[in-house]
This record gives structure tokens, C-alpha cells and sequence, in this order.
């Protein structure tokens, strides 16, 4: 027995994701098309007209036509979207996992059925953590996100939040000031030179990059330092940007998930 979703091509959220227990594919099928028809046949009927319909199912007459004239209207609409958008859907197919029950997860910018994952757990924050290790093991590799990593400029960067001061960013955001620094800054080191308030920031910002990276059991935090104060280019293993997706992302700041569990049908089990 096997797990499937599917989905449209316009899939954008996991609620528009259908999932469906089979133990083959026609079983997927014939219980998709159970699932979605009357909805799909409304939008459907609501967007074609008569020319394009017969066109959508042309060589089908008979298979859909046959059940409007003995009066079996939903077989009629079943066979139409059968016919007609079923061709649309996309789907994906996972093995069940015993013990565990199962959850469909994505990041909210999902933009295809391709980003909706099936994960197996005990619960849905563990779901969402397994989500983010299976989505953090691609998105390493992206060119976007190793920019977002490594690109020294404030306000461009990953590297901008640890520029804080007691939760406050630390620089000037302010048009027409020709102070460095966020007022707070100056408040807090009141009686202090710009360069003292200078060193005083940076401190700051190392202490809140080695409290971003205290759990890990390699020196990440002073790697990451040396790289931002140093001139040379990053040469970061893929397990520090492995660190880094997952963290950002437990915490939304790289991307936030949704996720959902799936209802089984009583006649399984787990």
C-alpha cells in the first residue's frame, strides 16, 4: 500500500494538495478522480463552452455521454474530468512507514507538486523538522542561498541580523543623519567615542554570532567572524550551510512551512 498526492499544475498550497492511500496505481486514480471531480467539474463548466467541451472529448463521446442520457449525472461529471482536466494533475507516490503517521509539508512559497514532501512522524513538529532537513539538503546548493550566506553587506545578508545591539539593529536607518549608528546604540554608550562605540559594536556583533552558533559542535561562529572581518573568499564546507538553512529556517527566517497531516482512511493502520 502506497501513499500518494497530486496536485495541478497551479498548486500553491498544501491545502490544495490531495492525498490518497492505494494499493496501485488505477486505485490512485479512480480514488483522485472520486475525490476532486465535482469541484474541478464546476470550475470546468463554468470556464468552457459547448465547441470546446466536444473538442476536450473528442473519441470519448460514448465513455461520457452514455451516463447523461440514463441519468447518472455524477459518473457524467467524473468521466468529463477524467477526460478533460484529470491531465492537468501531477502526482507522487510514497511508501508507508509503519509506526509513524504521515504528513504532507512545504515551504509556503511552494510554487509546484514537486516542493510538497510526504514526511513520517510522531507528531507535527517533528514533521516540520524533518521537512526542513529534507529541503535544506537542495536549497545548500543554491547559488541564492550561499549569496544570502556569505555576502559581507549590511542590509544585502544573513549577516545583518547579527549587526543588533539589546535586540536593536545596530546602525543608522535614519535619511538625513550623519550618525553611524542607531540611536539606541549611542544612548546605551553614552559618554563614549565613536571609535570606542566602534569597538563596542563589533564586540556585540561577535558575541551574537557565537551565540547563533554556540550548538554546534564545530567552530562555525569563528570561521564565520574571521570570514566577515578577513579578505579572502568563503570556503565553508556544505555542513556549515547545512547548519545555517536548518537554523534559519526553524526560526522562519528563510523560509517558513506549512504542515498537514494526512487522513487516513479507517481501514488502515499504522
Amino acid at each position: 500500500m502506497s501513499l500518494y498526492i497530486a496536485g495541478d499544475e497551479d498548486v500553491n498550497d498544501i491545502k490544495d494538495v490531495v492525498a490518497v492511500v492505494a494499493n496501485s496505481k488505477d486505485e490512485f486514480i479512480g480514488k483522485l478522480v472520486d475525490q476532486v471531480y465535482a469541484e474541478e467539474f464546476e470550475i470546468y463548466s463554468e470556464d468552457r463552452y459547448l465547441d470546446d467541451f466536444l473538442d476536450d472529448v473528442k473519441g470519448n463521446e460514448m465513455a461520457v455521454f452514455s451516463y447523461a442520457a440514463i441519468g447518472d449525472i455524477e459518473t457524467f461529471k467524473k468521466r468529463v474530468f477524467y477526460f478533460t482536466d484529470l491531465k492537468y494533475y501531477e502526482y507522487k507516490e510514497f511508501d508507508m512507514e509503519k509506526d509513524l503517521k504521515p504528513f504532507i509539508a512545504a515551504h509556503k512559497d511552494l510554487e509546484k507538486l514537486n516542493d510538497v514532501m510526504v514526511v513520517f512522524a510522531n507528531s507535527a513538529d517533528e514533521a516540520t523538522v524533518k521537512a526542513i532537513d529534507i529541503y535544506t539538503e537542495d536549497e545548500i546548493h543554491d547559488s541564492i542561498f550561499r549569496e544570502h550566506i556569505i555576502e559581507k553587506a549590511v542590509n544585502f545578508s544573513v549577516n545583518t541580523m547579527f549587526w543588533n545591539v539589546d535586540g536593536h539593529y545596530a546602525f543608522n536607518q535614519y535619511c538625513g543623519s550623519d550618525k553611524v549608528y542607531n540611536p539606541h546604540v549611542y544612548i546605551k554608550y553614552r559618554g563614549k567615542s565613536e571609535e570606542e562605540i566602534h569597538k563596542l559594536v563589533d564586540q556585540e556583533y561577535r558575541k551574537n554570532v557565537l551565540k547563533f552558533f554556540a550548538d554546534s559542535d564545530k567552530d562555525y561562529g569563528q570561521q564565520y567572524i574571521d570570514y566577515i572581518f578577513g579578505d579572502y573568499e568563503p570556503n565553508f564546507e556544505d555542513d556549515f550551510y547545512r547548519y545555517f538553512c536548518k537554523k534559519l529556517c526553524l526560526a522562519g527566517e528563510w523560509a517558513e512551512f506549512d504542515v498537514m497531516p494526512v487522513e487516513l482512511p479507517s481501514e488502515v493502520s499504522i
